[in-house]
């Protein structure tokens, strides 16, 4: 795998690692909604990932529908609490187990639209940049971030877009590499980027 860099973008904005920040901080905060609060979370990240350009929405829902086939069946009947059927307690899910399965199936939604507002709104060479840039730190312990943001990208890639076959031809190895070289547009962090690290901190502090 080959890993080439681009140019510096011209164009003015927020560095990627600083949206990275931001977006990894809002999959940890829906993590603690629930009720109305996720409800409505819901339906904001929803209609922000429809209105994305190019959106992978309904492909990602897809493709996650057997662990949301999983999730609902691990809350929904074996949560202990009130049967629904009381003439069939052992075959029925539970009133509190349906309220679990609901929480976690929203909150799953919310993460797999945040994925999609990402892959929607960000150049994937300007993805693997900031995922560079967010894993600088990690060389200390003698890891690359480089390739930790490559096999990221490429996991996101992979998806978006599958191999065709689907996963059974990840399977069957050809030899042909399915991203041969991947773009890194990593920009250096400016003085503007720095600044908007302050209000991050503040709703690391308030959310965690």
């Amino acid at each position: 795998m080959q890993l080439s860099r681009v140019g510096h973008d011209p164009a003015r904005g927020l560095n990627p690692a600083i949206w990275l920040a931001y977006w990894a901080l809002a999959v940890v905060g829906v993590q603690r909604l629930s009720g109305f609060a996720l409800l409505l979370a819901l339906c904001l990240l929803f209609g922000v990932a429809l209105g994305s350009p190019g959106n992978a929405l309904a492909k990602l829902l897809k493709r996650s529908r057997f662990l949301f086939i999983a999730l609902f069946v691990l809350f929904a009947f074996f949560s202990p609490g009130t049967a629904l059927l009381r003439d069939l307690p052992s075959l029925s899910p539970t009133l509190e187990g349906l309220e679990l399965a609901a929480i976690h199936l929203g909150r799953l939604m919310c993460v797999i639209a945040l994925v999609a507002i990402l892959l929607a709104r960000m150049k994937p060479s300007r993805l693997v940049g900031g995922m560079v840039t967010l894993l600088g730190p990690l060389r200390i312990v003698g890891l690359s971030p480089e390739r930790l943001a490559v096999r990221l990208s490429l996991v996101l890639e992979l998806a978006q877009v599958p191999a065709d076959g689907g996963w059974r031809a990840w399977l069957q190895p050809t030899g042909v590499l399915l991203m041969p070289s991947v773009q890194l547009d990593q920009k250096p962090l400016r003085a503007g980027d720095l600044l908007w690290v302050v209000p991050l901190f503040i709703l690391c502090w308030w959310i965690l």
